[in-house]
C-alpha cells in the first residue's frame, strides 16, 4: 500500500527573511523550494 503524503506550506512575512530561510533549509542536490529535514546548525 502506498504511503503518499502532500504538505502545503505558506510563507508570510519579509521576502528577504523568507528567501534566507528557504536557502538555509533547501536540499543542496535539488535546490530551492525543497526541504532538507536532516540539517544541523
Amino acid at each position: 500500500m502506498p504511503n503518499h503524503v502532500t504538505n502545503i506550506i505558506t510563507y508570510e512575512g519579509d521576502r528577504k527573511q523568507i528567501a534566507e530561510m528557504l536557502e538555509a533549509i533547501k536540499n543542496d542536490e535539488l535546490g530551492i523550494s525543497t526541504v532538507e529535514f536532516n540539517i544541523t546548525m
